[in-house]
C-alpha cells in the first residue's frame, strides 16, 4: 500500500470536441459546456494526484522507518537515564559521540546550532531529542490513520475521480448505478461513460481498463471504499471532543 502526500506534474485535460462526442454517444446523454468544465476539473484532480501516489513509497516501509527512528530515540534516552550525573555528561565522550551521531543521521541540518562543550546546547539538543521522541507516536497515528481514510493510497486518486464523476451525473438525474449483469457486450450507461472518458486519458492514467466487466467491479469497489471512508470521517466528527453537543 502506498501513501504519499505529493503530487504529479501540473498535466491538464484537454480532450478534443471528437473526444465529447465519443464520451456523449457512449453515455446516451449529452453534457452541456459547464458540464464538460466541470469534468474537466475533476479529472485535473485526478491528474494532478495519481502520480504522487503512485510515486510513494509503500506506508509499511514508512511505518518500519518510523520504528527504527523510535527504537534509536529510546536507546538515545536509556542512555540517559542511566546516568545520575548528567550535567557531567557534557565531557563524556562515548556518550556525546552517540548523541551525535544520532542527530547527525535524522536531524544533521540542525547539527551546526549546537556547541555539545556547552551546558546550554546540551539541553537544547535533549530538548530536540524530546520533541522527536514525542513526535514518533502522533507521526504513526498520522500515516494509519491517512492510509485508511482519506491518504493519498495508490488507487485513492481513482477512487476518487469515479465517486465525484457519480456525484455530478447524479445531481444532473442522469444514470449513476453499476448494473451487476454488466457484461463485455453491455454495460451500465455509467460504466460506458467512465471507459471513453478513460479512452482520452494517456495510458499511464488509465485504469481497471481490461475490460467492461473489470471496470464494473472495479467501480462497485471505489464506491464502497469511498462511502466507507466517508463514513469513518463522519463518525469521527461526531465522536471528537470539539464536536458540538
Amino acid at each position: 500500500m502506498n501513501i504519499s502526500g505529493g503530487t504529479g506534474p501540473d498535466e491538464k485535460f484537454v480532450p478534443r470536441p471528437s473526444d465529447w462526442g465519443r464520451i456523449e454517444t457512449a453515455y446516451g446523454h449529452s453534457f452541456s459546456e459547464e458540464g464538460k468544465r466541470q469534468i474537466i476539473d475533476l479529472v485535473d484532480k485526478y491528474f494532478f494526484w495519481q502520480p504522487g501516489e503512485a510515486n510513494a513509497p509503500f506506508v509499511d516501509d514508512a511505518i518500519n522507518y518510523l520504528n527504527a527512528l523510535e527504537k534509536a530515540g529510546k536507546r538515545f534516552w536509556q542512555t540517559m537515564l542511566e546516568r545520575e550525573d548528567i550535567p557531567a555528561l557534557i565531557g563524556d565522550a562515548r556518550l556525546r559521540g552517540d548523541a551525535i551521531i544520532f542527530v547527525q543521521n535524522h536531524v544533521g541540518r540542525y547539527l551546526e546550532r549546537f556547541d555539545f562543550r556547552r551546558k546550554t546546547d546540551w539541553d537544547a539538543l535533549q530538548n530536540t531529542m524530546g520533541a522527536c521522541v514525542a513526535a514518533f507516536g502522533k507521526t504513526r497515528q498520522y500515516l494509519v490513520g491517512e492510509a485508511a481514510d482519506r491518504g493519498f493510497v495508490e488507487g485513492r486518486a481513482w477512487n476518487n475521480l469515479v465517486w465525484n464523476l457519480a456525484v455530478f451525473v447524479e445531481a444532473k438525474q442522469l444514470p449513476f448505478r453499476v448494473s451487476k449483469g454488466d457484461g463485455p457486450t453491455r454495460a451500465s450507461p455509467f460504466v460506458r461513460f467512465v471507459w471513453e472518458l478513460q479512452e482520452t486519458f494517456p495510458s499511464r492514467f488509465r485504469r481497471h481498463h481490461a475490460s467492461l466487466i473489470a471496470l464494473a467491479e472495479a467501480i462497485s469497489v471505489a464506491r464502497r471504499e469511498i462511502k466507507r471512508a466517508l463514513a469513518r470521517r463522519e463518525a469521527q466528527k461526531i465522536n471528537s471532543p470539539d464536536a458540538p453537543t
